[in-house]
C-alpha cells in the first residue's frame, strides 16, 4: 500500500469518527480526531481508561500548537529545541478541542519526529490524540502482531510500523505555573532540560 494511500485512508477514517493506531517514534499510538466529544468518548471505552485520566494530543507544526495551546516562552523554547521528538509538554488549552480530553484545562502535547503521522496531520488539519495503544493498566505493545490480536475487532486501520522493544517514551514537562515539573522521564534526560532552561 503506497504512503499517499496511506495517508488518505486515515484521514478519511479519523474524519468519520473511527479510531486509528499509528506507529510513532516512540510507541504505537492510539488516535482519534481531537476536536470530537463522541471520537474521545470511544477512545476512552477502547482502552478501559479512567475518565479523569487526561489523553495527550499530536500536533503537526508550531502553527497550529499555538492555535490551540498557550505556551509561556520557556515552554515554546523547549518545543524549539527539542520537537519534533519525544518530549511532551503540558500547556494551558486556548482553542476548542474536545471537551473530555481532560478534566482540567490543560492538556499533555507533542509533535512526534514521524512524517508518515505529521503528514496525517498536516492532511487532517486537526489534532490527533497521542495516546498508548494498550489497554489501560497493561504494558506497552511494541509487536505488531500483538496489536492485531488486541484490537482488530475495535480499531479499523492498524498501521505496520517498528517500534523497538526497549524503546523509551518520551519525556513530560509541566511548566504551565512557571515551575518545571518533570511528570515523567523517558528518552530526553532531566539534565538536557535544565541545562537549556538554567
Amino acid at each position: 500500500m503506497s504512503h499517499a494511500f496511506v495517508i488518505k485512508d486515515v484521514v478519511d477514517t479519523l474524519s468519520r469518527g473511527e479510531p486509528v493506531i499509528l506507529p510513532t517514534d516512540t510507541l504505537f499510538a492510539l488516535s482519534v480526531d481531537a476536536t470530537s466529544e463522541k471520537a474521545v468518548s470511544n477512545l476512552f471505552e477502547i482502552k478501559g481508561r479512567e475518565l479523569e485520566k487526561a489523553l495527550p494530543v499530536f500536533v503537526s507544526s508550531f502553527e497550529q500548537a499555538e492555535k490551540f495551546f498557550e505556551f509561556n516562552d520557556l515552554a515554546m523554547k523547549l518545543a524549539k529545541k527539542f520537537w519534533p521528538g519525544p518530549l511532551t509538554l503540558i500547556l494551558k488549552l486556548k482553542g476548542k478541542l474536545a471537551k473530555n480530553l481532560s478534566t482540567s484545562e490543560k492538556i499533555a502535547v507533542r509533535m512526534p519526529s514521524s512524517s508518515l503521522i505529521m503528514e496525517i496531520i498536516d492532511s487532517f488539519g486537526k489534532p490527533i490524540t497521542g495516546t498508548s495503544a494498550n489497554s489501560s493498566g497493561n504494558n506497552n505493545i511494541f509487536d505488531y502482531q500483538e496489536l492485531l490480536l488486541t484490537f482488530k475487532d475495535k480499531v479499523p486501520i492498524i498501521v505496520k510500523g517498528e517500534i523497538q522493544n526497549n524503546a523509551k517514551p518520551s519525556t513530560v514537562i509541566d511548566y504551565s505555573n512557571n515551575t518545571v515539573q518533570f511528570l515523567r522521564v523517558g528518552s530526553i534526560s532531566e539534565d538536557s532540560i535544565l541545562r537549556l532552561i538554567s
